[in-house]
């Protein structure tokens, strides 16, 4: 047989490659007979996890989506409380995903009740409530994250990477809603009983107190005579027990009539 002849006889057995350049770029195609395209190999091991919902089609779509990807697997599901918390101690998933409206036992108390038996777990509470009873209750009782069921199936994905990685999960809606409430319980803290007996008015004459302006400046400002300026000020030493425009300008700032001045330039007020 001729060289010629053994390099046709051969090449059926090799990989045919055929390079189509079409609009400047390089597709490449390999078939053969022979020609099987190897797959990717996933060498990690999926994270496991727990479905708990008591609504079968709910639970249905989640184990849809979560399957969708490798590296995730769920292992398990459960429709109350009560069940959760055994289907956790038999089959100990990497992540729980638990509604809260459940019978039996709620997603609160079937978290309280994972946490004591396995301090290490992982609970993901996907709700549509975040009211403060049931959001405090759940972080209490030892949850790693919060979601809400109105948001996309992508910050699912997300929350459950973010546990997973060992940190915490609050959606935005709930995250606005702690930090508000934080602030709102802090500044409750820092006010004196007496701050809340002083009217709208008293206050725009407290910030102008402590930006410096004289009784004339504030009167002009407010549109009100010096005399009710003076009334206004003999009213804020009364209710705050204070004695002079100074404390009366720590007071402000402390309230957060106006920003302190080692921290900036105080806000313009207008009225």
């Amino acid at each position: 047989m001729s060289d010629n002849a053994r390099m046709r006889s051969r090449s059926c057995c090799f990989d045919l490659s055929f390079v189509l350049v079409r609009h400047g770029v390089l597709i490449f195609f390999q078939f053969s007979p022979f020609y099987t395209r190897p797959r990717a190999m996933n060498t990690s091991v999926p994270k496991t996890i727990l479905l708990a919902d008591n609504h079968n089609i709910v639970r249905e779509g989640l184990r849809a989506l979560i399957n969708m990807f490798n590296k995730y697997r769920v292992i398990g599901e459960s429709c109350d409380g009560e069940e959760t918390v055994v289907k956790y101690q038999e089959l100990h998933p990497d992540l729980t995903l638990m509604d809260l409206s459940m019978p039996l036992l709620n997603g609160a108390l079937a978290t309280k009740k994972i946490i004591s038996l396995s301090p290490e777990a992982k609970i993901l509470i996907l709700t549509a409530h975040y009211a403060d009873e049931y959001l405090y209750s759940t972080l209490e009782a030892g949850a790693k994250g919060y979601i809400l069921k109105d948001q996309p199936s992508k910050d699912l994905i997300q929350a459950i990477d973010t546990i997973l990685e060992g940190d915490y999960y609050m959606s935005p809606k709930v995250s606005s809603h702690l930090v508000h409430n934080f602030i709102s319980v802090k500044r409750l803290e820092n006010f004196d009983p007496g701050y809340t007996n002083i009217t709208t008015r008293e206050r725009q004459v407290l910030s102008l107190i402590a930006e410096g302006r004289k009784s004339r400046d504030i009167s002009e400002r407010l549109h009100i005579s010096v005399k009710t300026v003076e009334k206004h000020r003999s009213n804020l030493l009364k209710k705050t027990g204070l004695h002079c425009a100074v404390e009366l300008s720590d007071y402000a700032v402390k309230h957060g009539l106006v920003i302190s001045p080692k921290l900036g330039t105080p806000p313009a007020v207008s009225y």
